[in-house]
């Protein structure tokens, strides 16, 4: 809540005009919180983890409670495997060639989706001190 009021703040005040700002409330972002929000933004049911789906599970490279053992990960969905598909490539391929782009296939996809992928798909909250 305090970041909105510091963002509030610097929208309405003229002499924080073009400045950079950092403000940090202490709060944990999670992601799990998110989503249900998102969802209710744009009218969209929105479900939590099923027990019944499959899931993917991964050891992350890093402890993210600063004890005990390595985080481990899990989701349904990868980004990475999504873009690797032929038709997401050709869909981008098609869209490129719409609207003039200078890339015109999808390339490094796993350094581009696995970094959205390992933003998404957190063992921890986002947390920076």
């Amino acid at each position: 809540m305090t970041a909105a009021y510091m963002e509030e703040w610097a929208v309405l005040t003229p002499a924080a005009e073009n400045q950079k700002f950092n403000a940090f409330d202490g709060g944990a972002f999670a992601w799990e919180g998110f989503w249900p929000k998102l969802a209710g933004w744009y009218s969209i049911d929105w479900q939590g983890p099923q027990d019944d789906a499959k899931y993917e599970s991964f050891e992350t490279p890093h402890n993210p409670r600063g004890y005990g053992g390595k985080g481990v990960a899990s989701r349904t969905f990868s980004l990475v495997s999504w873009a690797k598909q032929e038709k997401v490539r050709k869909a981008w391929e098609k869209l490129a060639e719409q609207h003039d782009l200078p890339q015109k296939e999808l390339v490094d996809v796993e350094r581009v989706f696995g970094f959205i992928d390992g933003s998404l798909c957190r063992p921890s909250a986002l947390m920076y001190r």
